[in-house]
């Protein structure tokens, strides 16, 4: 029995060994290895589990408020998204600088880049949330004035709680951006889930006991992003040393990096622009189907971020992972790599979908909808889930790692092309012209992916894409 014993743990020992091996030969390399890529990606997949699990506690607790809450929250957040994706293009542009100048050995030009982005990020921010809170009731009006007015008054409601919290959100993604560029994922994660934690309390005391609805989640967006907004500046400046950030640092403007920053920055920031303007002009079309297909639409959208997870993680990694391996003068590498890490994403998704799919109903009735809408859902994510594993990695992860080597141009100019002449188009003839409803809108989006995905692997395999300098030698 003993000889037995030792045999089975040798034969686990060398299992595991090989096993070893092999995801470090695949998943590693001289410039980054395979460990230390899953140290810095478990932290960023566990936090954006907690934060689709909590995004998803939150939308239940605002569904308990009736279907015109939630109609209302999913109506602004495809505004909200369309004016954030400003200040966090600025913020990732610092990520992207941040990385290179960590992969090149540099920390104090690393940490001037990271007091930079913050600085660009939170001003613009302040001008957008201005802009919003002065014209929130027009901009309601033009994008969605077909909704019930119930429903409107909602959303002019959030908006404005949402605008007032901008500049607090631009502090903590710039910060949390410039900590994962740097490698330190795992203390993003933990202020991540703090601040997911507090907004989630905050609707648990807002919405289910003092019965604000939607005001009540709106206050407690802005004091969660203000609160951990200022403690991951503070944690910024006081623990990563190496970095050498000091308050002074916010008060000098320097050129040369708001160039790199903004070379990144501007481009991605447009690409977000047009790609949320024309996730809004889809939004106009869900509104027109009315309110089932609206509450039908905002489920599977959260649903969707809880179950993408794991490739949205992989797709926050690979800006590092390729920037470390560009800022040390091996593109070759940071290419090899970021097609492992696609492989890896497609393999996963295709597993989860198999898993997910008969716990869906289960899923759904934590949102206390009516059986018209589940319907609805549930031919949505079937959609979802039989064409994301084989086009959302190619269309997102690829492009994610071209702008780290500071190819942004050409990811921003292809994304924001497609959004527009196939996403609107198709989504319009599918669920108006062809009358199949929200279900032709989530079909149009996937076979998106699929052309976007096409035209990004095509770039990658030439060398155009890692010929941009951003850092200084």
């Amino acid at each position: 029995m003993p000889r037995l014993q030792r045999r089975g743990r040798e034969a686990f020992i060398l299992s595991t060994a090989r096993i070893s091996g092999f995801l470090e030969r695949r998943l590693g390399s001289e410039i980054i290895s395979f460990r230390r890529i899953l140290a810095l990606f478990l932290p960023i997949l566990f936090d954006t589990v907690m934060v689709s699990v909590m995004s998803v506690l939150s939308s239940s607790m605002v569904s308990s408020s009736g279907e015109a809450a939630v109609a209302a929250v999913n109506m602004v957040e495809s505004v909200n998204q369309f004016f954030t994706n400003f200040y966090i293009a600025i913020a990732t542009g610092g990520t992207v600088v941040v990385a290179q100048y960590i992969g090149h050995r540099d920390h104090k030009a690393a940490g001037r880049a990271a007091s930079q982005a913050i600085l660009s990020a939170v001003s613009l921010a302040a001008v957008v949330a201005l802009v919003l809170i002065l014209f929130s009731g027009q901009i309601i009006g033009v994008l969605f004035g077909e909704a019930e007015a119930l429903v409107l008054e909602y959303g002019r409601t959030y908006l404005i709680c949402c605008a007032l919290s901008y500049p607090f959100y631009a502090l903590f993604q710039s910060s949390v951006g410039a900590l994962r560029g740097s490698g330190d994922t795992r203390s993003s994660m933990v202020l991540s889930i703090l601040l997911n934690a507090v907004f989630l309390a905050g609707n648990f005391v807002l919405i289910n006991l003092c019965k604000l609805g939607v005001l009540g989640s709106g206050i407690s967006l802005v004091f969660c992003r203000t609160v951990i907004g200022l403690l991951a500046l503070l944690y910024l400046i006081h623990k990563r040393r190496d970095l050498e950030i000091r308050p002074k640092s916010f008060l000098h403007l320097d050129l040369a990096l708001q160039k790199s920053i903004l070379y990144i920055g501007l481009p991605t920031a447009l690409e977000q622009v047009f790609f949320h303007g024309g996730k809004i002009v889809t939004q106009t079309f869900v509104v027109s189907l009315g309110t089932v297909n609206m509450t039908a639409n905002a489920v599977s959208n959260s649903l969707f971020a809880l179950l993408m997870a794991p490739a949205n993680s992989i797709n926050v990694l690979v800006v590092t992972v390729v920037g470390y391996c560009v800022g040390a003068g091996r593109p070759d590498e940071g290419k090899r790599l970021l097609k492992a890490l696609c492989l890896a994403a497609c393999a996963i998704h295709a597993l989860l979908g198999l898993l997910v799919y008969p716990m869906l109903p289960a899923l759904i009735s934590i949102y206390h909808v009516s059986d018209a809408i589940t319907g609805h859902i549930l031919n949505c994510m079937a959609i979802l889930l039989a064409l994301e594993p084989l086009s959302w990695a190619w269309a997102f992860i690829v492009p994610s790692g071209l702008r780290a080597a500071g190819d942004a141009k050409f990811t921003s100019l292809v994304s924001l092309s497609c959004m527009w002449l196939i996403r609107v188009v198709l989504g319009y003839l599918f669920a108006i012209t062809l009358k199949i409803g929200i279900e032709g809108i989530w079909l149009a989006m996937c076979l998106e992916w699929f052309v976007r995905g096409a035209i990004f692997l095509w770039r990658m395999r030439g060398d155009k894409w890692y010929r941009h300098k951003l850092i200084q030698n």
